[in-house]
């Protein structure tokens, strides 16, 4: 026989979620129940989500709450997750393309400084 938890709190978070607190845990569940997250009491989601229904900050709770549950959403779908990591792909290709054109440039100022400084000293050995 299981025994049913008490929950110290529980809260309706804007029209989708549920949040409820008890001393060990704290979660934020979907109304149609297909998503929840829990956080035990020893991470700072727990605290940060306990602070914020102790203040009755529920809007804070509910954009938490939608950005988490949309952001599952994304890994959820595998399509999505390639076309995230194409453009990851493609982003890095970007920044080491340039990087490399940046060194480049670099090395061709640094040559071109050493040519200078190796002509004046030329032509002062020639001067003199």
């Amino acid at each position: 026989m299981k025994k049913n938890k008490k929950f110290t709190i529980e809260e309706k978070i804007g029209d989708s979620f549920i949040l409820r607190i008890t001393e060990s845990s704290v979660t934020i569940e979907s109304l149609a129940k297909q998503w929840k997250v829990v956080y035990s009491n020893i991470t700072s989601q727990y605290g940060i989500l306990a602070k914020y229904c102790k203040e009755k900050m529920f809007d804070n709770i509910n954009t938490l709450a939608q950005t988490l549950f949309m952001s599952s959403l994304i890994f959820a779908d595998a399509e999505l997750v390639k076309d995230l990591w194409t453009a990851y792909e493609k982003s890095n290709e970007r920044i080491n393309a340039r990087k490399k054109t940046i060194s480049k440039e670099e090395d061709n100022k640094i040559l071109e400084e050493e040519l200078l400084k190796q002509m004046a000293i030329d032509e002062q050995v020639k001067n003199k």
